[in-house]
């Protein structure tokens, strides 16, 4: 549904085929489920905060507070995090190196590209999230839901109007908010938000809109401009090439 909306309304021409792309995107979700189930297969995030509640672990189990309050504290509390665990990946060595994996390609199921590496570290810093504020379970649920929903979108090449993305930024990332985030220029460096935008607007780290347009902007990895085209095994390798590379 999503990937015939974007090719219907693309905010961008389309430079490369869906084959390659999605076999090789395809292939590291994948990879990816298998090693967070492996690794953790009491239940990730909401087997996490069961066993916070359990056994009153966490900010929002110490403290009486209403559920109306606790949910979305939790919530905020798990994006902010989130968005911390982001701007880490842009600034330190290997986690830098595994996540540029992701900035390599262009489209929709750029959502699904991640190295096993940064879907390691990712479900790490989540479970800490939760186990750090005690999150209730229906907000770990509700996020999850809300983060896979806007990922999918905030990656997607569709065109949205100006004025109705203008107002949606306010509160969540849109497709024009986060394609800044993957120019090839030091754009990449902003927007970091995964939901939320509040914390790149707090921070310093919000860009409205990249220098050059939407339309004339270079996606990417600034030294590999055909990085969209990489295969399954190619991306697995490409941290370590880019060490060896230096």
């Amino acid at each position: 549904m999503a990937c015939a909306i974007e090719r219907t309304w693309p905010r961008r021409p389309f430079k490369y085929g869906v084959f390659t792309r999605w076999s090789s995107n395809g292939g590291m979700l994948v990879t990816n489920m298998l090693m967070v189930r492996t690794v953790f297969a009491s239940g990730g995030t909401v087997g996490m905060a069961y066993y916070c509640a359990e056994n009153e672990i966490g900010l929002l189990n110490l403290v009486d507070v209403p559920q109306v309050v606790a949910f979305p504290l939790a919530m905020l509390g798990i994006d902010f995090v989130m968005w911390f665990q982001h701007r880490l990946l842009h600034q330190f060595g290997f986690l830098w190196r595994a996540h540029q994996v992701h900035h390599s390609d262009l489209d929709l199921t750029t959502a699904l590209r991640f190295h096993p590496f940064e879907a390691f570290f990712t479900v790490l810093m989540r479970l800490g999230a939760v186990a750090i504020f005690g999150t209730p379970i229906l907000a770990v649920a509700a996020y999850e839901i809300l983060l896979e929903a806007l990922d999918t979108l905030g990656h997607a090449a569709v065109r949205i109007p100006t004025r109705v993305d203008a107002v949606l930024r306010w509160v969540h990332v849109t497709p024009d908010y986060h394609r800044v985030h993957h120019s090839a220029a030091p754009e990449m460096n902003r927007n970091y938000a995964l939901i939320f935008t509040l914390w790149d607007r707090l921070f310093g780290t919000y860009q409205a809109q990249p220098e050059k347009g939407h339309l004339k902007m270079k996606l990417g990895l600034p030294d590999r401009r055909e990085a969209p085209t990489l295969h399954y095994f190619s991306l697995l390798l490409l941290p370590f090439r880019s060490m060896r590379q230096g």
